[in-house]
């Protein structure tokens, strides 16, 4: 059975389901050993934001290029 893992800046409050693991973090505090040890045949990244619900050029780049790397 395939498992589905979302990681979120925000917490969504989705129907349960088995199949679906929700967790809210901080992509601004996160640890290498956090990613290296979530383990992952797929992966994508939906993450993004716009400069205006950003407030700056500096925080649009954090959340656009840096937390997806």
């Amino acid at each position: 059975m395939m498992i589905v893992t979302e990681y979120g800046r925000r917490f969504l409050d989705l129907s349960p389901d088995p199949k679906r693991n929700t967790r809210q973090c901080d992509f601004g505090a996160l640890q290498s050993d956090d990613i290296r040890s979530t383990r992952a045949d797929t992966l994508l990244i939906a993450l993004g934001t716009n400069r205006k619900n950003a407030g700056s050029a500096e925080v649009f780049k954090k959340v656009d290029q840096d937390y997806v790397r």
